[in-house]
Parts: C-alpha cells; structure tokens; sequence
C-alpha cells in the first residue's frame, strides 16, 4: 500500500509529537485538542506518485493561524501561531 504524501506528512508529524512528548514531557494531549491533523487541508491537497509532472510540484499558500504555540506547552522553541488543521 502505497501512502500519499499528505498521509506521510500526517504520520511524520504524529510520530515527531510522540517523540518529543515522551522526551520532553510536553503536553501533547493538549495539543491534540486544539490541533486536528487529519482535518481537511486548508489549501487543497494532491497524491503524487513516482513520475510526476510538473516536477517540482509547487503551490502558494499561506502558513500561520490564530493558535499562539507557546500556550500550547510543547516546547521553549514552539514559536509563533498555528492553524488548527492542515495547510496543505
């Protein structure tokens, strides 16, 4: 079974979550609550499979939301504000 990239991007970021909770003991049930990684995407989202065209595949968006990351408690360097979903 062949994973799409937006299912790799969902999986590396669940597994990173994971990892730092357990290193560092941050608060990822919180976390969870506000951000929903499987929601749909706010800008769209395509499979790609070896052979593509046009490579490189690329698209504008605009990353960032109204969730401030430092209250979240992840981590000192969680910086910035997130969306809670997807952007791509």
């Amino acid at each position: 079974m062949e994973l799409s990239i937006c299912s790799k991007a969902k999986q590396r970021l669940f597994l990173i979550l994971l990892f730092l909770s357990l290193i560092f003991g941050f608060n990822s049930a919180q976390a969870q609550e506000v951000i929903d990684i499987t929601g749909p995407p706010f800008f769209g989202r395509v499979n790609l499979n070896s052979g593509f065209s046009a490579d490189p595949h690329t698209i504008s968006i605009i990353s960032g939301g109204e969730i401030n990351a430092e209250d979240l408690n992840l981590c000192s360097e969680c910086k910035g504000y997130i969306s809670d979903r997807p952007d791509y």
